[in-house]
């Protein structure tokens, strides 16, 4: 390699090539220039931030925005929101030809098709937007292709990074995460006997879902038997949102850069808890003792328009109370819509007991004044007239069903001022942007 080479090997995006991987130099030259194209041009970022007209009027430019500055945050980006971030700005992007902008544009609402940037957070906040674009079939199960092209270019960027450069403390929680399975390793027929295993078990009382094996063959994700994952029984909810949540995030990945062949076991369910003997990936463990189960984000994190639709909402309510506006208050708000354990929770939270055991069995009969208190919601409402700074309330009762709560608890905790009307999800974010501190126990906005 020359001089001039390894120059470029030490551009702005730290585009390590490994050695082992090329087989000639004339290889490495080639995979430089495609992964990283920003390597040759002078680094300026993205034009279309500085260049294309913003809502606001403002003046941008690289040299202002770009230096990691609290004030480059909050004068370019946190001014403007949306597609108006260091990730997206600070770095050079090509568009792909494909992505047709300009019919997007001519069909934005008038005001706002004049800003580029906004026609991108417009089209790229619901997938079905490109259905007037790409009005070729396509499997419902799978994403618009020009949704997945277009609007993803900061994880076009990010995805091809080294490992390596990853920041510190996501090295370290994948570590913690991944350490009960160090040593042990599987292969397909071992997820093949897990499938058939669980397809074929009686599903218990309050269960409703079962694991569901996904598979990436040959650059293509496939799913398992959403019929038999998320079987409809009577009035139970046949819930499989997470595992769409996490097959669109597989194919989005996949998409930009072909993942391994390889099986994934995700868990739609919430109270996941006995030994299995392949990993699944769930949205919920117990402490302590998590067997195999592997946290993967929630649903709206990974679900690529809920996501979007969530951080807007509240990016644009935060904005608006100041840190020193906000009440000094820890808040919480939700239902009762979490059943009993099986366990005293004092013996399990001073390690008397295994967190697992509360879940063997898992019932969920009325709630009443004698039992109401033996849930971590009842505890924390209960607290709310007692700890100074604490401001936990019901907005209300899972289902409005009788059944479900004695109405003369329900009549205390009225009288008590420990309840609140329901709220919608604007209210909601506004009640929230009104407190400095927020409890996350699964309530009333999904954490």
């Amino acid at each position: 390699m020359d001089k001039s080479t390894a120059q470029w090997t030490s551009g702005a995006f730290r585009c390590k090539l490994r050695r082992r991987v090329m087989r000639s130099y004339w290889q490495h030259l080639v995979t430089l220039l495609f992964t990283c194209p920003s390597l040759w041009a002078e680094d300026t970022g993205n034009k279309l931030c500085w260049e294309a007209p913003n809502w606001n009027g403002l003046e941008l430019s690289y040299e202002r925005c770009c230096d990691k500055s609290e004030r480059a945050q909050s004068e370019c980006f946190d001014a403007l929101g949306h597609w108006y971030t260091h990730d997206y700005c600070c770095y050079s992007l090509e568009e792909s030809q494909l992505c047709p902008w300009a019919e997007a544009a001519d069909a934005t609402p008038e005001g706002a098709r004049e800003f580029p940037l906004a026609v991108r957070s417009l089209y790229c906040s619901i997938p079905g937007y490109w259905e007037e674009l790409e009005p070729n079939e396509r499997d419902s199960l799978k994403l618009p292709k020009l949704y997945v092209l277009c609007c993803f270019p900061v994880l076009q960027r990010r995805i091809f990074e080294d490992p390596e450069d990853d920041p510190d403390w996501l090295k370290a929680e994948v570590s913690r995460m991944l350490q009960p399975l160090a040593g042990e390793q599987w292969y397909p027929k071992d997820f093949e006997q897990f499938e058939l295993k669980i397809e074929s078990t009686q599903l218990g009382k309050h269960e409703n879902t079962r694991p569901c094996r996904l598979r990436v063959r040959q650059g293509s994700v496939e799913t398992c038997n959403l019929t038999k994952s998320c079987e409809q029984r009577g009035d139970a909810v046949n819930d499989c949102s997470y595992v769409f949540a996490v097959l669109q995030a597989l194919q989005i990945i996949n998409s930009h850069r072909n993942l391994p062949d390889m099986d994934l076991v995700v868990s739609p369910g919430e109270r996941d808890h006995t030994m299995t003997p392949v990993p699944v990936f769930t949205r919920h463990r117990v402490r302590g003792s998590p067997a195999r189960h592997l946290l993967l984000p929630q649903q709206w994190q990974l679900h690529p328009s809920q996501i979007r639709k969530v951080k807007e909402k509240y990016w644009q309510t935060g904005k608006t109370r100041s840190w020193q506006e906000r009440e000094d208050v820890l808040r919480w708000r939700g239902t009762n819509s979490n059943c009993h354990v099986s366990c005293s929770l004092a013996a399990a939270s001073k390690g008397v007991v295994s967190w697992s055991d509360c879940l063997s069995p898992y019932d969920c009969p009325q709630w009443n004044k004698s039992n109401w208190l033996e849930t971590p919601r009842g505890l924390l409402v209960f607290l709310s007239q007692f700890v100074s700074g604490l401001d936990a309330k019901w907005t209300g009762i899972v289902f409005a069903e009788s059944s479900y709560m004695d109405p003369e608890l329900w009549k205390f905790l009225v009288e008590t001022n420990l309840t609140m009307p329901r709220s919608s999800q604007d209210e909601f974010a506004t009640d929230l942007a009104n407190a400095k501190y927020v409890v996350d126990m699964m309530g009333h906005g999904d954490g």
